[in-house]
Parts: structure tokens; C-alpha cells; sequence
């Protein structure tokens, strides 16, 4: 309908109005999988979003989501977001954040990791007709006491929901007290298992290796802890002189890993393969995958494992104790204990038969983490803060 005079009325303004506005600063990594798989299955679900982003970091499948994310339609804005606390650059890039949410007159804001959720929640502030959901990825917290201040302040602010990824890490969010336990909601994370296998048969960008593999998959960084994974190996490759580790990834503590490796006498037994386009068709070459992070909030790459039938050995940390099944799909081993984590892996490697039902437990359990599912709960959370049903979702 328009007026007399041929002016839209207020209904057909608001039916124009952009459903939810994501946010984010990483675009690398597990958080750049979760952005892209979440909006690429909300907009099946017909729901209108755009995307601000910092390219800044971006790695080569950001570029490859956002080609996809632009092919549907979904409009996107490069906004640079330093890592470290910037005032300067932070107040500018808050400012325009706040111009484009404006423009765009989202229903929800949502913001991901804990630099959008800072610089994003401060700007909403100024958009108080604005809802706003917040997904941490791994709590800020983890780094100092600074940033669990920052987040509790910013919680009571201006935060509608805090979307957890895994029912571990709202929890952990609990815990914390950043916001009421009102406000805190899980949906779990998910991916597309087809894409996952489909990708898993390409030919590998690295040959792999000769022998028996346990592999690693991440940046390498203190989060990650490639240095712990050295001392498992070192444990482990005087039992096993056919097994090789292999990690992906790269990252500020590789020339630490790689002399710690070399003084270990792990020279012609370790491979690090730096940053991989495609992974999965070496994952998929491993007899074990194995994350010795100190924290997560999830584990994008271990769903990946447990997707092409891996057995996990893993840190019992947020994420991946919803995600391993201790005796079942693999093995969770105190953080910090390397001889227990090195035990675990051996008791694969020392066990075909057990390790392939592992394997196939795993790729079952990994049915229930869906993109779509996770779409739609999402979805749930945006309906319960106002968004409309988008025609024909259920």
C-alpha cells in the first residue's frame, strides 16, 4: 500500500527492513566457519542479513564464504577491527559500524567474538531500537581479568541474548556472570557434512606423509598449544616408529614449535604444513586427530574429524566435552597432562579394531551437529527478540 501522494506507508517500510546485521572481526579460523556456515543457512531459511567484516586477517575460505554469501545476494561491509584494544581505531570503527546498522535499520545486531561484541555492543548504544545478540567463541575471559571485566560491563549494557555454541560454554558464560542466565541460550554449532566428505576426496595440497598419522588442525598459537603437542609426540615416538604428526596450520609460535621439534629429535617425524585451503583430505588420510587446546568454545575441526570417521583425543575443555564421548568417540585427558594425552592416542594406535569403532561412532554422533539445525534454532533466538518469520521457513 501507498499513501495518496504515492509515499510508502509505515508498514511497507518496516516489511523492508534488513532482519539481522552479523558482525565480525575474525574471519579466520573457527569463527569465520561458524559466520559463513550460519548465514549461509539462514538465508535457505529466507532471512535477510547482511555482514560487516575486517578483512584485515581474512584467510582464503572467507574470501571463498563471501563469494558465496554475495552470490545469494547478502550484502557485505569491510570495516577494519584491530585484534589488541586500539582506542582510536576501535572509536572508528565503531562509528562506522553504527552507519551502516543505521542504513541498513536492522532488527538484531549480531555480533561475533569478543572484538565485534566490544566494539559492536558500544555502538548499539546508540540504537536502542536495535536488538542485540552476542556469540562469544570462546570466552574473552580465557586472556585476562581485563577482558572479563569489559564483558561483564558490556553484558548489563547491552546484550539481549549470549548465544553459546556448545551447552559447555554457556556453562562457562554462567559461570562468568556476564549476563542473567535469562539472556543465555545454547545453539550448538554444525556444518555441512556433505561439503565436509565431499571436499575430504580431492587430491591433498601436501603429500601425505609415509605411515601412520596423528594430526593436528589449528593456528598455531598459545589457545592452540602446538607446543604441548610436541611433548605428546616425543612421548609417543619411541612406541611408534611408524607414526608421523602432522600439523596444519600456522601461526606467531611456529619457529618455537619447529626448534623444540628439532631438539627433540622429531626432525624427519613431524610436518607442519602451514595454512591448507583444503585440510580434510589429509584428516581424512589420519588414524587419529587430536586437539591439545588450553580452551575452545566449540571445535570446528574436530567435528570435521569426527565427521570422515576419526577417533579424538582431546583436552577436556568447553566444546569438545560436548562434543566426545569419552570410551565411545574418543578420549578427553586433563589439559596440561601430555604423558595421559600421549597414553590415550597409543591406546588407538595400539588398537585397529577399537580405533574403527571409534571412528564410526564418532561420524554418528557428528549427524546431530547440522548446519540446518543450527540455522534454525538460530533463527528461534531472532524470532524471540522480533524478527518475523521469514515465508516458507517452518
Amino acid at each position: 500500500m501507498t499513501t495518496s501522494n504515492g509515499e510508502r506507508t509505515d508498514v511497507e517500510r518496516a516489511a523492508e527492513r534488513m532482519d539481522v546485521v552479523h558482525v565480525t572481526r575474525a574471519t579466520l579460523g573457527g569463527v569465520r566457519r561458524h559466520v559463513i556456515d550460519l548465514m549461509l543457512g539462514l538465508h535457505r531459511l529466507g532471512v535477510r542479513q547482511a555482514l560487516v567484516y575486517s578483512p584485515d586477517e581474512a584467510d582464503a575460505a572467507f574470501w571463498e564464504g563471501l563469494e558465496r554469501l554475495t552470490a545469494a545476494g547478502v550484502a557485505s561491509f569491510a570495516v577494519p577491527m584491530a585484534r589488541e584494544i586500539r582506542a582510536r581505531d576501535d572509536f572508528r570503527a565503531g562509528r562506522e559500524i553504527l552507519r551502516i546498522v543505521r542504513r541498513l535499520r536492522p532488527r538484531v545486531l549480531h555480533l561475533h567474538a569478543s572484538k565485534a561484541g566490544g566494539i559492536g555492543r558500544l555502538a548499539a548504544l546508540a540504537m536502542p531500537g536495535v536488538r542485540v545478540v552476542y556469540s562469544p567463541h570462546a570466552s574473552a575471559a580465557n586472556i585476562s581479568r581485563v577482558y572479563t571485566g569489559i564483558e561483564r560491563l558490556l553484558g548489563r549494557l547491552r546484550a539481549d541474548r549470549i548465544v553459546a555454541v556448545s551447552e559447555s560454554e554457556r556453562r562457562e558464560l554462567e559461570r562468568l556472570g556476564f549476563v542473567s542466565p535469562s539472556k543465555l541460550v545454547t545453539v550448538d554449532a554444525g556444518v555441512e557434512a556433505a561439503e565436509v566428505r565431499g571436499a575430504a576426496g580431492e587430491a591433498p595440497a601436501v603429500p601425505l606423509p609415509e605411515g601412520r598419522i596423528v594430526i593436528c588442525a589449528g593456528r598455531m598459537s598459545p589457545q592452540k598449544d602446538p607446543e604441548f603437542m610436541v611433548k605428546v609426540a616425543r612421548e609417543l615416538a619411541p612406541r611408534f616408529p611408524d607414526v608421523h604428526f602432522v600439523w596444519i596450520g600456522d601461526g606467531e609460535l611456529r619457529p618455537r614449535v619447529e626448534a623444540q621439534v628439532a631438539e627433540a629429535g622429531l626432525g624427519s617425524r613431524w610436518t607442519t604444513t602451514g595454512w591448507l585451503a583444503n585440510p580434510f583430505p589429509l584428516i581424512a588420510g589420519a588414524e587419529v586427530f587430536a586437539l591439545p587446546s588450553r580452551y575452545e568454545s566449540f571445535g570446528y575441526v574436530t567435528l570435521e574429524a569426527m565427521i570422515l570417521g576419526k577417533p579424538v583425543v582431546s583436552t577436556d575443555i568447553t566444546g569438545s566435552s560436548d562434543l566426545v564421548v569419552p570410551g565411545e568417540t574418543g578420549f578427553l585427558v586433563p589439559p596440561g597432562d601430555a604423558a595421559a594425552f600421549a597414553e590415550a592416542v597409543a591406546g588407538i594406535l595400539s588398537d585397529p579394531a577399537r580405533a574403527e569403532a571409534l571412528g564410526e561412532a564418532a561420524r554418528r554422533r557428528a549427524e546431530h551437529f547440522s548446519r540446518d539445525r543450527m540455522a534454525r534454532e538460530a533463527l528461534g533466538v531472532y524470532q524471540s527478540l522480533g524478527v518475523p518469520a521469514p515465508a516458507g521457513a517452518e
